[in-house]
């Protein structure tokens, strides 16, 4: 008979969530430095 070890990884808490492309990633708030507040973006003439 084989012994089968189950290890429990306890994932709560706070954690900063956000999307890049269509992916989410989270990551704990503890390691967050910074929050940019998102601003409008700002043309630049003669360029696509």
């Amino acid at each position: 008979m084989a012994i089968v070890e189950q290890k429990q990884v306890s994932l709560s808490g706070k954690y900063l969530s956000f999307y890049l492309d269509e992916e989410e990633y989270g990551i704990e708030i503890l390691k967050v430095r910074e929050i940019f507040a998102y601003t409008s973006i700002t043309p630049i003439p003669f360029t696509l």
